[in-house]
């Protein structure tokens, strides 16, 4: 196994230097038996480092999607050029940047969000990588549904941790809520 701090940078010596501590977020690379897994930290795309790490990181495996799937990271760019295989998004589905969602489902990316993890009963986020696949412990591969607030509250259809064509009015938490996928 072999593992790499990526993303690194000694601005945080210089008073000013960056606006936001997440610009100093480092990034963890783990190979081993073939296989990759990156977990982002708190990387932004706002000061190229996504841009550059798209071509470091390599194809395929787990990623810990950065910044807890806020709009700051996670750009179409950098899941395109990863092409994980699974995902986790540390914190709530909710917090989940829609335009993030959409490329994560339209490229039929399995993703998990920690809180659905640990719900489960899992205190931690466990994964592992061997020569033919890559899995994360305490994972439903039953139908969930997961709610977000933005756009307009909806709540979406997840199987094996891939979007699943739904539709309709279902009682959920406490509510009549509309469930949408178009297939």
């Amino acid at each position: 196994m072999q593992v790499e701090i990526v993303s690194y940078s000694e601005d945080y010596k210089y008073p000013g230097a960056l606006s936001d501590a997440n610009l100093m977020s480092w990034g963890v690379k783990v190979t081993a038996h073939g296989k990759t897994a990156f977990l982002s930290g708190d990387i932004e795309k706002t000061d190229g480092d996504e841009s550059r790490l798209a071509t470091e990181i390599g194809k395929g495996g787990f990623l810990k999607l950065g910044h807890h799937g806020l709009s700051r990271s996670n750009s179409e760019e950098l899941l395109e050029a990863l092409d994980p295989e699974p995902a986790v998004q540390t914190g709530s589905y909710s917090y989940m940047f829609s335009d993030t969602v959409d490329v994560l489902n339209r490229r039929g990316v399995s993703r998990y969000p920690a809180d659905e993890i640990r719900s489960n009963g899992s205190k931690a986020v466990v994964f592992t990588m061997d020569e033919s696949s890559v899995a994360i412990a305490g994972v439903k591969t039953s139908l969930v549904y997961r709610w977000r607030a933005s756009p307009g509250p909806h709540v979406t259809a997840y199987q094996g941790g891939k979007a699943t064509p739904q539709w309709g009015w279902k009682k959920l938490l406490g509510a009549v809520l509309l469930v949408q996928r178009q297939a």
